[in-house]
């Protein structure tokens, strides 16, 4: 997320990523072993348990890091789900998207889940 630009076209997330919620406390170029131990890019060979990854359409600064997780799982032939939703951005607000997410969702748990 640290190279991802912002809406205002700035590094949007450097702030959070070292002074706030992110906590990395550095650059990327002065703590390059934190961001490989603090992505889960590199972990994602650790994931036994089916997932649905979600993502809306809109929002632009997370789905190339969805995308980025689906291509792994793919890449090491994890049980998972990608939808993506067009029109909608973080937050799913359009009623057909969440009609499909919540029935997928239910679908999902209930393959996975019920005994």
């Amino acid at each position: 997320m640290y190279g991802q630009m912002g809406y205002d076209g700035s590094g949007g997330w450097i702030p959070w990523l070292e002074r706030l919620g992110g906590s990395m406390g550095a650059p990327p170029w002065e703590e390059p072993l934190r961001y490989v131990q603090n992505s889960p890019v590199f972990y994602l060979d650790r994931i036994d348990t089916p997932l649905i990854v979600q993502a809306g359409s809109e929002d632009e600064l997370i789905v190339p890091l969805s995308d980025e997780v689906w291509v792994g799982l793919q890449r090491l032939g994890k049980e998972a789900t990608y939808l993506r939703y067009q029109g909608d951005g973080h937050v799913l607000m359009k009623a057909p998207n969440l009609v499909d997410y919540w029935k997928r969702v239910i679908a999902f748990f209930d393959e996975r889940v019920k005994t």
